[in-house]
């Protein structure tokens, strides 16, 4: 895509995640912070993708002029979400309409930026329209604990919902009879 942007002179723009800063010992996050990040982690994957593809537009924008921007995401709720999609405002949303527990992963304090689609929409054409190339986080820089959402859900959805705290998630790597990581 980049190589087609340079070929035909088009912007273009690259929507990265705030996954970039891994586990960000700085709360809000600026676009000068360059992150906590684990490289060999078992959801590295997902965010060294998204640094190789922001550093991938930067090099097409220094070396061959492209005329690029980028946007590091944060989390997005509204309407016409997938309920199975994964992430945490869509559970919530799921299992209080489904009548089970809300599900909350470790103590609940954990801390997530949100912010509504249409405001996520106007923020990527500001970006495209201004002459700031990036990165640029679009996100809400107030952050509520996973408890707090699972509050406002309940009291929006089901005010009788319980919730329901589970150990975080685990993910074991085995070969053969031999477990590799945890």
């Amino acid at each position: 895509m980049l190589g087609l942007a340079k070929r035909i002179g088009a912007r273009f723009l690259i929507t990265s995640t705030s996954e970039v800063y891994g586990d960000p010992l700085e709360h809000p996050q600026k676009e000068t912070y360059w992150g906590h990040v684990n490289p060999i982690g078992v959801r590295s994957c997902y965010d060294e993708g998204k640094r190789t593809a922001e550093t991938l537009t930067m090099d097409y924008h220094r070396g061959a002029g492209v005329e690029v921007r980028i946007a590091q995401i944060f989390n997005t709720y509204g309407p016409r979400m997938c309920l199975d999609d994964g992430r945490v405002v869509s559970n919530f949303v799921s299992q209080a309409i489904r009548k089970q527990p809300l599900t909350v992963y470790g103590d609940g304090k954990q801390t997530r930026s949100f912010q509504y689609v249409s405001d996520l929409v106007d923020g990527l054409m500001a970006l495209m329209e201004g002459e700031h190339v990036g990165p640029f986080n679009l996100g809400n820089p107030g952050e509520f604990t996973m408890i707090e959402l699972a509050e406002v859900v309940k009291e929006t959805i089901d005010s009788s919902a319980t919730i329901e705290f589970r150990p975080n998630t685990l993910m074991i790597l085995i070969r053969g009879n031999q477990i590799l990581a945890k």
